[in-house]
C-alpha cells in the first residue's frame, strides 16, 4: 500500500483492482478517502458499470488502514453514489472485503437496501470475493 513519502506527498488511496475476470469491476481503498479521489477514481468506475448494458459484478477491498472519508466528501456525494447502485436493477453481485469493523457493521445494518448479492469476505480471501462475484 501507497505511504506518505518524506516530502509530504501522499500516494492515491484508491486503485483498482488489477486482471479480474471479464464483467468484474473492482478497486481497493485506504487511508482517507479524499474528495478528489471520490470524484475521480470512486464515483466514474460505478457510473461506468451502470452505463454497459450487462449484469453490474463489483469487488471493493477496504484496508485495515481506512480511516474513512474526508470532511469535503459530503453526505450528498455519499448519497450520489449509492443512488447510482440502488436505482439500478442491473446491479448483481457486490463482494465487500475488508476487516474494518465499522464497513462490516454498515453492511450488516443496511446491505439489504444493495440490489443484488451482497457477501463479505476477510482481506486474505480476495480471490474468494472476485470468484464470487464473477459466479
Amino acid at each position: 500500500m501507497p505511504r506518505v513519502d518524506r516530502g509530504g506527498y501522499r500516494a492515491r488511496m484508491v486503485e483498482d483492482i488489477a486482471k479480474l475476470p471479464a464483467g468484474v469491476r473492482g478497486c481497493r481503498v485506504w487511508g482517507t478517502l479524499t474528495r478528489h479521489e471520490y470524484d475521480t477514481l470512486v464515483l466514474p468506475v460505478l457510473q461506468e458499470a451502470v452505463g454497459e448494458d450487462e449484469q453490474i459484478r463489483y469487488v471493493l477491498q477496504v484496508g485495515t488502514g481506512f480511516d474513512g472519508v474526508q470532511q469535503d466528501v459530503s453526505w450528498d456525494d455519499a448519497k450520489d453514489g449509492v443512488r447510482v447502485i440502488a436505482l439500478n436493477a442491473r446491479w448483481h453481485r457486490t463482494a465487500i472485503v475488508t476487516e474494518v469493523e465499522s464497513i462490516l457493521r454498515a453492511i450488516a445494518l443496511f446491505g439489504w437496501l444493495t440490489p443484488g448479492d451482497i457477501e463479505t469476505f476477510d482481506l486474505d480471501e480476495l480471490q474468494d470475493a472476485i470468484n464470487w462475484a464473477a459466479d
